[in-house]
This record gives C-alpha cells, structure tokens and sequence, in this order.
C-alpha cells in the first residue's frame, strides 16, 4: 500500500517528508528502548541490588536460556534468580528472561553495565547473543552514589544520550540556539522529524533542515494536522499490507516506540514533559529553572554567554552564514550541574562550518580531543579517526588562543574519559 498524505496541503514541506519517510521499510527509525518501561530511580534500585548481588570477582552469572526452554536454574544462576526475584518484589518489574533479554541490553547502551561471555571477554554494546556475565561500569556506580537527586538526572541523561544515539544532546542545541526559537516540540514532531535528525536512512536530515520541517508541520491547521494523524492511524496497520514484517507498517507501534522515548526525555535534567488528553498534547520543553535545584539564572539564557565570549575572544563581529557553535565535549556528558557549566564554556565550543558540523554530530559527536598543526585544528574522535578544520574556512578562531583551548579540552577529557573506558580510544 502506498501512502500520500501530501495531499492534505500539497506545497507542504513537512508532509512531502513524511510520505518519504514511511515509503522507507525502516521508517521507525533507529534501534532503542520501545518496549521496557522503566523510570530513573527503578535504574537506581536495579543497579544496587546489581550490585548487592555480584560476587566478590565482581562479575554477575546471568541465565543463558529463555525459562520456558529451561525452568530450573543452575546452582551458579541462583544468586541472579534471587537479584531478579527481589527486583520484581521491589519495582513490580524484571523476570529473569525480561531482565536479560531486554532490560540488560538497555543498560549496557547506557553504558550503565557491562556484559560479558563465557570466556569473560567484554561484548560490545549492540551484541544481544552469548552474554553470561554482568557488572556495572563505573558510570552506573556514580548513578547509585550520587548524593543530590539532580546528580542523579545529570547521570541518567548521560546515559539515555548513548542509548537514543545523541538525540539528548540534539534537542539541548535545537532548544538552545536562539535563531531557531523553538520553545517546545510535540510527540508528532518529535517522531516525524527530530528522529530523522543524522539518522542512518533514507530520510536522513540535518538540524536545520528538521527546523525547517517542525515549521513548515506548524503551519498547517489543526485540521490538517488531526486529518494527518487521523490517515496515518487508518492506513499504516499491519493488516493492510503483504509480505514480511519488514514490508507492513504499524503507526500504533511506531507511535509506543516514541511515548516511551519520550517519557525517558522527560525524566533527564535538561527537559520537561507535559502531557494531556491526547498523544497531540505530549509536548516537551527545555527545563529553564527549578528553585529547589538550579540557579536563578535560567540554562536559556546561561547557554547564550559562552558564545558572546567565544565571539568577543576569537574577534568575530558578526554572524558568518553558514557557521553553526559545536561543543568538542558534548554538553550530555555532564554529571551535574558544575559540570554542565565547563562544558557550556567558550574553551569548549568551536564556530565551524554547517558541513562539519553535520558530519560530527552525525558521529554521535564523539570527535572530542582537540590538538592542532600549525594554525589548524584537528579532532579525533572514539576509534582513533580524525577529521581537519583548516583556520577560516571551516572553523572560526584566533589561533593564538589554540594552546588555551586544547589545555582545557585535556582538563575536561582527563576527567570524562576513565568513566568510559572501553568505548573511547583517544
């Protein structure tokens, strides 16, 4: 079946996208949490009794085959049955298959645990087959010890950005850059279009460009919107298609996918959520202030200084077209409130050209030591690779102030890096 919604406003922009999008056999998007549910302090109380549990070697024996295959437990999984078991008497959650099979693999993405096979040897992250042992990382032991309930958010977030691949740190820069002016974004707009947003598909786009289509999906009615929604809900279910899974399309599996996203974006410290009646009235917004945790000054209006500083310390007067403001160390990898100001810090930003702003983000912006060649500057990024920003033509800079900047970038990475030892060579 082919859908075109196009024609509800046929010039519109935003609908042409989401036509595209679905005729994509894998609209949906990236892999990631759709089917667990689970809040910030569960992940608290899972991961001390992780820890509450694992033996002295420090590594936890996990079951290796689905209950129904195989009842009873081994005498070395017994000490997982009982750290499954009193989870569930705890959160009302958490079966020994659910644990390992879906939970587990949402941990280690976090990179709040660390899985392991039969022969001890560490598996990566996007691996789900052969897993026999677990333990946490120490991020995962930070999230457990922090004392201050906002350190707690500060970590999780850090956390759910590697799980949704950088989206955390995508949403800080849509609703921080004061020329895109987006106050808030709806569940529909964060599905249709920030999803997309250097996605590894078809319907990859930008930030600009997904700017462009929140606007553009903004301008319509709300008649045109209901009528969207209403056709996509009608056509897109499985029943209506032939073929294999990957063939038939499924809105309501789709939309589930985004309400949990969603409701974990909600819970980080950089965004709130409102909901309401209907999915239409899910809408998440930058978190400006809360008296009991934050300072006065909102984060809004604390993200803008870095830049003037930037601008006024790199002699830029004015905007240059085309130039967007980089973070080298992401603002998600903050662990609490200090730490996100020494990385909204202008010794942390780079002004660089729209194209290699793209191709970092685009890498889950993990180009993040600095060094340089002569008046150029050059990025590694986690495996070791590189990319050049030639001074002037792709990034903006008064190259006497180089030796400053890669100091403090050293300053940030000596602190961030033992937390994520395994995943980073630099």
């Amino acid at each position: 079946m082919v859908i075109n919604i196009s024609k509800i406003s046929r010039e519109n922009e935003a609908l042409k996208f989401i036509t595209k999008r679905i005729r994509d056999d894998n609209y949906r998007g990236e892999k990631s949490s759709e089917h667990n549910r689970y809040t910030m302090d569960d992940l608290v109380i899972i991961f001390e009794l992780i820890e509450k549990y694992t033996p002295k070697d420090g590594l936890l024996t996990i079951r290796t085959t689905d209950m129904s295959k195989r009842p009873m437990n081994f005498p070395e999984e017994e000490l997982y049955a009982q750290f499954c078991e009193e989870v569930k008497i705890t959160i009302g959650k958490g079966s020994q298959d659910a644990m390992r099979k879906n939970l587990f693999v949402d941990f280690h993405r976090m990179r709040f645990i660390d899985r392991y096979d039969k022969n001890r040897q560490w598996v990566s992250p996007n691996e789900r087959s052969g897993i026999k042992y677990v333990s946490l990382t120490l991020l995962g032991k930070k999230l457990i010890e922090a004392k201050d309930s906002i350190n707690k958010y500060y970590i999780f977030s850090k956390g759910l950005d590697n799980l949704i691949g950088g989206s955390v740190n995508q949403l800080i820069e849509i609703f921080t850059n004061s020329d895109y002016n987006i106050k808030n974004i709806s569940l529909h707009e964060y599905m249709f279009f920030v999803s997309a947003i250097y996605s590894n598909y078809s319907f990859k786009i930008d930030i600009p460009y997904c700017i462009e289509l929140i606007y553009s999906y903004r301008s319509l009615t709300k008649k045109q919107r209901e009528l969207t929604i209403e056709t996509l809900s009608d056509t897109m279910q499985p029943h209506n298609y032939t073929g294999d899974k990957t063939a038939k399309r499924d809105f309501h599996n789709w939309i589930n996918k985004n309400v949990q996203l969603f409701t974990l974006l909600g819970q980080t410290a950089y965004f709130e959520l409102k909901t309401g009646s209907t999915y239409e009235d899910m809408r998440l917004s930058y978190r400006l202030k809360d008296k009991n945790d934050f300072e006065e000054t909102t984060y809004l209006e604390r993200s803008q200084l870095p830049k003037i500083e930037y601008a006024r310390n790199h002699n830029i007067k004015q905007k240059v077209k085309g130039f967007e403001f980089h973070h080298i160390v992401p603002l998600s990898w903050s662990e609490d409130p200090y730490q996100y100001k020494r990385l909204d810090e202008w010794r942390n930003l780079l002004y660089i050209d729209g194209y290699s702003h793209s191709f970092i983000t685009q890498s889950k912006n993990k180009y993040i030591k600095m060094s340089s060649l002569d008046i150029n500057i050059i990025l590694v990024d986690l495996e070791g690779n590189q990319i050049d920003l030639d001074h002037d033509k792709n990034a903006k800079y008064d190259s006497r102030l180089l030796p400053e900047m890669i100091k403090y970038n050293m300053d940030l990475l000596g602190y961030y890096l033992p937390s994520i030892q395994g995943d980073i060579n630099v």
